[in-house]
């Protein structure tokens, strides 16, 4: 190896071996100007700039699911990587992330996921050990289904899904599958394809609760609508987090919504009250927000998915949601 290789390999050895040590300050600004009055405002946002923890990718962020009880964020992957995170947040800013830890999710047999297998798109936290650990809940789009893992990847068991879930015809495609999952206090674990299944119409979706109750409510009229994560508000009701791919000059579409299980049905279906649109064609300078976890009281994270992307950022945004 020359002289000058060795040097430079030498002289990079302090950022390999710092990679998790990456303090993610860099401010973004997810909307020139003033923001129009909403339910929902953006308070801040953090540009993702760590490359690597534990020798595993920074990339495809597809949900977060906060530990309120640790006060730390978790974080999966599309390539089956989860992720420990310390937030800063103080006075309604978020003002650094800091990756500590990063595992491979791996299955019964503790072999690594790897593929389609891999593919995981809902995070949420079903409990506590009498450790004070978390037990993770992962949801996971190519092979439809829910387990349950431990902070460091371990598999711990599955969640039964109702019958309609079960099967991958009933999808309409393989990488419209389980999009989100939530635990919910009253009603236990919620989950949501990315799309109405085959056997309902395209303009009505579903929120599935694994003893078979179902909630339906109009899906998204957009081309490409989909569900992309799911999270439980302060009074119980859930928030969608849905995203729309259109064409150029504005490619995504970002929605929040309210879904209101807490009430009776009305025509078969539940309500579901729009809370903000976010185009990238009027002044949003959005990505692909795929990930939602509720951090306290009216406060939210999201992230987005890069898709190992050149053009396209990870970004943890801070937000505050007003709904009565």
């Amino acid at each position: 190896m020359p002289v000058y290789a060795i040097v430079m390999w030498l002289s990079l050895m302090p950022l390999l071996v710092s990679a998790n040590d990456v303090l993610n300050r860099t401010r973004y600004a997810l909307f020139n100007g003033r923001q129009p009055a909403a339910p929902v405002r953006v308070l801040d946002a953090l540009l993702i700039e760590t490359d690597r923890v534990d020798g595993l990718p920074v990339v495809e962020l597809s949900d977060i699911a906060w530990d309120q009880r640790n006060q730390l964020l978790y974080a999966v992957s599309d390539d089956g990587y989860l992720f420990t995170l310390a937030l800063d947040i103080r006075s309604r800013r978020l003002l650094s992330a800091r990756f500590l830890a990063g595992y491979r999710l791996r299955d019964k047999q503790g072999r690594r996921l790897t593929g389609d297998a891999s593919d995981a798109e809902g995070l949420d936290i079903a409990g506590w050990n009498a450790r004070g650990e978390p037990e993770l809940l992962v949801s996971f789009e190519h092979g439809a289904r829910i387990w349950r893992y431990s902070p460091a990847g371990r598999y711990l068991g599955k969640v039964r899904l109702p019958t309609p879930l079960r099967k991958k015809r009933g999808y309409r495609g393989a990488n419209h599958m389980l999009e989100g999952v939530v635990s919910h206090p009253g009603f236990g674990v919620l989950t949501a394809a990315e799309r109405p299944l085959r056997r309902d119409s395209k303009k009505v979706q579903s929120l599935y609760a694994m003893d078979g109750r179902q909630w339906r409510f109009k899906a998204w009229k957009r081309k490409k609508g989909a569900i992309t994560s799911l999270e439980v508000l302060p009074d119980g009701n859930v928030l969608l987090l849905e995203r729309a791919w259109k064409g150029v000059p504005a490619p995504v579409h970002i929605r929040l919504r309210k879904l209101w299980v807490m009430s009776k049905p009305e025509g078969g279906q539940v309500k579901a009250n729009t809370l903000a649109v976010w185009n990238g064609g009027e002044g949003w300078r959005l990505d692909n927000f795929e990930g939602l976890a509720h951090y306290r009281d009216g406060l939210f994270l999201l992230v987005s998915d890069n898709n190992e992307a050149l053009y396209q950022n990870t970004l943890l945004v801070l937000i505050e949601v007003n709904v009565e």
